[in-house]
């Protein structure tokens, strides 16, 4: 990959970016409907509007989204480590073999988002919200669903046992399938009126 210069990013005006690795800087831009290839982002906070961008085979390494406007957004063969999505609106976003570590997604809105093949570990999501999202082959490990809402998300197949998922919403139908802890089987059962004895 290339380097460029710090600050560079506010510079790109093309609506594709391949192959370049930015570090260290502020970026406000619109870049809503931009697509980057192939990229390394290093300690950026982005502030600008980022609708309908696309993040395909891209990295990113501390980078800041808090409170973005990411709707619709695609990330496509994506690794984050160390990010933060504080609050960040990511409706009908799609997440594709996506790879989330030891990030903050916590008040982030994830409504109508898709996600296949995706690893989430070591990653806060607490009082998010998942509405109408679509889940397939999504691995989690050690992560916070504190009070989150998961309304009309089929939670099959996701393994929550050794994540915190105290006080989230979900409707009963949508748990069939998932898998839990003894801890948490027991505490989802008070939530549908069942009590155990």
């Amino acid at each position: 990959m290339t380097s460029v210069e710090e600050g560079k990013l506010n510079q790109i005006r093309t609506l594709r970016t391949d192959g370049i690795s930015f570090a260290d800087e502020a970026c406000a831009q619109d870049f809503s409907g931009y697509q980057f290839y192939e990229c390394t982002f290093s300690h950026v906070t982005f502030s600008g509007r980022l609708s309908g961008i696309l993040f395909a085979d891209v990295i990113f390494d501390h980078c800041d989204f808090s409170n973005c406007d990411m709707e619709e957004a695609v990330f496509r063969r994506v690794q984050m480590k160390g990010c933060r999505l504080t609050g960040s609106q990511l409706i009908r976003a799609s997440f594709q073999d996506v790879s989330i570590r030891s990030c903050r997604c916590d008040y982030a809105n994830f409504s109508a988002s898709k996600w296949l093949r995706a690893e989430l570990n070591d990653s806060m999501f607490s009082e998010s919200a998942f509405t109408m999202v679509k889940f397939r082959d999504v691995s989690v490990s050690e992560c916070s669903f504190r009070n989150v809402e998961f309304f009309d998300s089929p939670l099959s197949g996701i393994d929550f046992s050794t994540s915190d998922i105290s006080g989230f919403s979900v409707r009963p139908e949508d748990l069939r399938g998932c898998i839990m802890n003894t801890e948490q089987a027991a505490a989802c059962a008070v939530l549908l009126g069942i009590r155990v004895v």
